[in-house]
């Protein structure tokens, strides 16, 4: 095992071991307090912890009584610690993976170790992301800035019944705030030390009338330096006419050493009528604007063999937030609108915008809801995708993406006054995702015959249309009070139709590449997936319950592949993944609501695991259907809020999770992987046996441990901190299982500082995070033109390029409240 961080080991196993001590500790008092059943003496009473309601289920309903594994975030806590992305979220949540991609679909999001990775367009993530009850269908979500909400919960293992295809991980749900019944407005201020990153945040809101109330809230963020160094040096690039075969000399200015200097900003805007306790009428607006110089920024050779790239052997391979990259000669981008949209300068540009109309009509008997989606975007970039600044080399990319997606859903639940209730509804959805793509290969040829295509080597297109019928029902029948049973399931059918094609390879080229030669698929997927649930309360403050559940994640088209001279169809299509599995928890409020416990624990099988990779041997990238992935696991946690300490409240995780694949014997293999590292040649293509090997970002322990205390230091004041320490075992960090590519056990610590005024008028904040400086990667690959003799034994292994969490950063925000 290489080392891909800078944590000693010994400084993680005493921090585990402080989280499981806690977890042990906080169990056995509330077993205790649960077996004795005694009400505390009033002078012993502390502060009762806030009740959670979760939305799980569709319905608000308190997180105690609810038959799922659940982590849940108020808006209040989003505002202590700044965190506005699913990033943020994703950094302090034990089991939830999040990997910004620079190419493909743009992130890899997954739970319990089950995610696919983002490098194709096509393929859609296991974590399902909804806001405000409407599904987001493609990981350039994580370019979103979500604030200003109410809550987020964290849903983990199948959700099909509720949340339908692609969450076959789990869901984040986001619930952004809603227009209150008293004109409320806000503003704040922040900065962030080390990326001299500005922000503002205004929000208004309020009833305008006595059913009529709307709410605005505004968010700017500007980065003035980075979070990552680009050292490249300036240097040239030679190219050579592929008609004359006259070679020319580009220069390529230094690019901009601080990155990614990040500029949001996202608007939100509600309108809510109430005329009267039976109807409610919600529509919300969002856009959003995102951009970053150099769309591979998190992108860093962190190791390798010889401890330098092998394309460009100047570069060191540290993992120090470093990296080399090179711009496009001013000269060559100019020739072509997407290569120049920033005059050869790396980029990228993310702009979307999003419509929701919840609609919600409610008797004593029933409650009928329709919720109405409409998301797009639109998303361009430039990056240099040899990820070194190697002189006469580069492979740069140029994308546009453009996405659709409208859908509606409606949905009737009764409440009627028996012991059997029904709920009951249907789905549609329609998406379109258009793709155009521009490869500058090493080389450097160019056709001045070619207009705009002068210097690429492949131009790439495609077009994947969807749409989604699906039905759903359940029946709820509650015994008594203690005893229900749910049994439901959602039928899916779906469609796709796809076509990809490269409408230009340059000459030399078009041996290796065909030209104009479409690819097409019309796919067509039918899925029922079944969920049946037993609870139990065996008193109004503790849940137990077993689950049985299916799920349905989409099949697909790889539209962001190539077409070389052995490419079918079929390597660019793909079969859904299909969980099935078991779990059962158990839930209880303990010492008169100062306590509260949840524990988890799962078993799912996952049949036709999607994998992405690129095939070298074959040149094209394939989404890949693997045998099997079975994850299983326990997860503890625990929130306290001790009695002999008033206005502190501890609360803590511990997850022990097993995802392996299952009969996997013709896995690829990585980079360089020789027949004693258990790769061999199978029919020309080198193959591994990776059955029982951990899929990607699946440690087997991960922990949160964290400490929340306020107290008023003098009349009318408030004073608040919050440590957080959160980590994990080691993990690979790959799909393949190379032994080169994991991520050593980790702890991160994070610290609040908060004062203001008790009636929260106005606040100060000073957050800190990653305080401990961690070199944290989420995800690895071999890095492009590294590596030979793969399957031989005479193999070199391929460098390896990862994407981390960022640096240490330190922020001060000021709030003012009316």
């Amino acid at each position: 095992m290489t080392k891909a961080t800078h944590t000693h080991r010994s400084s993680f196993n005493r921090a585990l071991l402080l989280s499981a001590s806690a977890a042990v500790v906080v169990a056995s008092l509330g077993g205790t307090a649960f077996a004795a059943d005694q009400e505390p003496a009033a002078e012993d009473q502390g502060a009762l912890l806030d009740e959670i309601i979760v939305s799980a289920r569709k319905r608000e309903e308190s997180i105690l009584n609810t038959p799922v594994a659940i982590t849940a975030m108020s808006g209040e806590k989003l505002d202590e610690m700044a965190v506005r992305t699913i990033e943020d979220i994703s950094a302090t949540t034990p089991q939830l993976s999040v990997s910004r991609g620079s190419s493909g679909s743009g992130a890899t999001i997954s739970l319990r170790g089950i995610g696919s990775t983002y490098t194709s367009i096509g393929i859609e993530q296991s974590v399902a992301v909804n806001v405000d009850g409407v599904y987001y269908g493609q990981g350039r979500i994580i370019n979103e800035g979500f604030f200003d909400m109410r809550q987020v919960e964290i849903l983990k293992g199948p959700q099909a019944l509720f949340f339908g295809k692609n969450a076959t991980a789990g869901v984040l749900s986001f619930t952004s705030a809603n227009p209150g019944d008293e004109f409320e407005a806000l503003g704040r201020v922040g900065y962030e030390a080390t990326g001299r990153t500005a922000s503002v945040e205004a929000m208004v809101s309020g009833p305008i009338t006595d059913t009529f109330g709307m709410r605005l809230a505004v968010r700017g963020a500007r980065m003035d330096g980075g979070l990552v160094e680009n050292e490249a040096p300036a240097t040239t690039l030679t190219t050579l006419d592929v008609n004359t075969f006259a070679a020319t000399t580009h220069a390529i200015a230094a690019p901009q050493e601080e990155i990614p200097a990040e500029e949001d900003l996202v608007a939100r805007f509600t309108a809510q009528w109430t005329p009267n306790d039976q109807f409610s009428l919600t529509f919300k607006a969002a856009a959003d604007r995102y951009r970053v110089v150099n769309a591979t920024w998190n992108n860093e050779m962190y190791d390798c063999p010889s401890g330098f790239a092998q394309v460009n052997p100047s570069q060191a391979c540290n993992g120090d937030w470093k990296i080399e990259q090179n711009d496009l000669p001013r000269d060559v981008a100019a020739t072509n609108g997407l290569l120049g949209r920033h005059g050869g300068q790396l980029y990228q540009d993310y702009d979307s915008y999003a419509f929701t109309l919840n609609a919600e009509y409610s008797t004593d008997d029933l409650t009928i809801t329709s919720v109405t989606g409409l998301h797009h975007f639109t998303n361009y970039f430039l990056g240099d995708y040899d990820f070194t600044g190697a002189s006469e080399g580069g492979t740069w990319g140029a994308e546009r993406s453009e996405y659709q997606a409208f859908s509606e859903e409606i949905r009737v639940q009764t409440t009627l006054d028996s012991p059997i209730n029904f709920m009951g509804g249907v789905f549609y959805q329609s998406t379109r995702l258009d793709f155009n793509q521009l490869v500058l290969f090493p080389g450097g040829l160019e056709d001045p015959t070619q207009g705009a295509r002068r210097y690429v080597t492949v131009e790439k297109l495609s077009r994947t249309d969807g749409t989604t019928f699906a039905g759903f029902g359940q029946l709820i029948w509650t015994f008594n009070d203690q005893w229900e049973l749910t049994a439901g399931a959602r039928y899916t059918h779906e469609t796709k139709d796809s076509v990809f094609d490269q409408p230009y390879v340059v000459t030399l080229y078009q041996g290796v590449f065909i030209p104009n030669s479409p690819l097409a698929a019309n796919q067509s997927f039918n899925n029922l997936s079944p969920e049946i649930a037993l609870t139990w309360h065996p008193t109004d403050k503790t849940t137990v319950y077993v689950a049985y559940k299916h799920g349905f994640k989409s099949g697909g088209f790889s539209g962001s592949a190539l077409h070389s001279f052995n490419t079918t169809v079929d390597d660019l299509t793909f079969e859904p993944e299909t969980p099935e599995g078991f779990e059962a928890g158990f839930k209880a409020s303990l010492l008169d609501g100062r306590m509260r416990v949840s524990l988890d624990l799962y078993h799912y099988d996952y049949k036709d695991f999607q994998i992405d990779y690129f095939d070298a041997p074959g040149i094209q990238f394939v989404t890949y259907n693997a045998g099997s992935a079975v994850t299983q696991g326990v997860e503890f946690q625990g929130e306290w809020a001790p009695d002999f300490a008033p206005g502190l409240v501890i609360s803590g995780s511990l997850a022990y999770n097993r995802s392996r694949y299952q009969n996997f014997d013709g896995a690829p293999c990585w980079g360089g992987q020789r027949p004693v590292d258990g790769c061999t040649i199978v029919a020309g293509r080198p193959v591994q046996d990776l059955t029982d090997k951990p899929t990607a970002a699946s440690p087997e322990w991960s922990w949160g441990l964290q400490a929340d205390y306020e107290t008023e230091p003098f009349a009318g004041m408030v004073f608040g901190v919050t440590g957080s320490l959160h980590g994990s075992s080691d993990y690979q960090l790959g799909a393949f299982a190379n032994p080169h590519s994991v991520q050593d056990g980790y702890a991160v610590f994070d610290l609040s500082l908060r004062l203001g005024r008790e009636d929260d008028r106005w606040g100060v904040a000073l957050i800190g995070k990653n305080l401990t400086d961690e070199y944290v990667l989420t995800s690895a690959a071999d890095a492009p033109s590294s590596g030979s003799g793969t399957g031989t034994a005479a193999g070199i292994r391929s460098d390896l390029v990862g994407t981390p969490q960022p640096p240490r950063t330190i922020a001060l925000q000021f709030t003012l409240k009316y």
